[in-house]
């Protein structure tokens, strides 16, 4: 989309970076072992752009299960009134870690579009089929057979 954002963004933790309207801070990693996959993540705060009110908190991971070669990325996503916001780890180091930030505005009317489409269709489904025919006096045929409307 035209409208949308997207933006790399490389922080320690506790540091934050301004992405369009948001302000996303990093506030520290995790990891943990389950019995299918190895999960390695972080954990990233949403705010408003002055970094003052955390709007979410989110936490995009890497997953590695036992029986794959490669580690498979799971984004964060935070769905407000107006944006969409999706969050995945881009890479890093133990110091850092790059966060690809995705601004995706105006979600909520694609949804709101499509439900209007349905309603419509459910509308049409269910109205009578009404027959639209000509009364007598206003169509008369002569002995030709051409009507005289």
């Amino acid at each position: 989309s035209g409208l949308a954002i997207r933006e790399t963004v490389s922080l320690s933790q506790g540091e934050t970076a301004v992405v369009g309207r948001y302000c996303v801070e990093y506030l520290g990693s995790f990891s943990r072992t389950e019995p299918n996959r190895t999960v390695q993540g972080v954990v990233v705060a949403v705010k408003d752009p002055t970094c003052s009110t955390t709007k979410a908190v989110l936490e995009p991971r890497v997953n590695v299960y036992t029986n794959s070669v490669r580690p498979i990325g799971t984004p964060a996503v935070w769905s407000g009134a107006v944006d969409d916001v999706y969050i995945s780890i881009f890479g890093g180091s133990t110091s850092t870690i790059k966060l690809d930030v995705f601004i995706f505005p105006f979600q909520r009317l694609l949804w709101v579009g499509g439900m209007v489409m349905i309603l419509g269709g459910l509308i049409a489904l269910s109205a009578k089929p009404r027959r639209v025919g000509r009364t007598s006096e206003n169509h008369k045929v002569d002995d030709t057979g051409a009507a005289d409307v």
